[in-house]
């Protein structure tokens, strides 16, 4: 189940930089925030295999454009000296959710 969901992640991350282009990375964020909020609590609602890997491979979906929303923001909102501790920060807290 683990690889469902990374393969939908992986699959989502150039898609999700594009949208973070043209919809905002504030935006993306929410978005992205709320469809895994959406798709964790509905892991719990699970009845069958079939249906837990739908939704991981869905919840990898949405959880895939968060990414390079947040490193978009952290390019807008950081100053340049700042932005590799910024970045080494979300990549050692991104682990942690999982």
């Amino acid at each position: 189940m683990t690889s469902t969901f990374y393969i939908s992640y992986t699959a989502m991350q150039i898609p999700g930089g594009w949208i973070a282009d043209r919809w905002g990375n504030k935006r993306l964020i929410v978005v992205s925030v709320a469809f895994w909020s959406l798709f964790t609590l509905m892991t719990g609602l699970v009845r069958s295999l079939a249906s837990l890997i739908a939704i991981h491979f869905i919840f990898g979906l949405g959880e895939g454009g968060y990414l390079g929303a947040a490193v978009k923001g952290i390019t807008e909102s950081c100053a340049r000296a700042d932005r590799p501790k910024m970045s080494a920060l979300l990549m050692s807290a991104t682990p942690l959710h999982h």
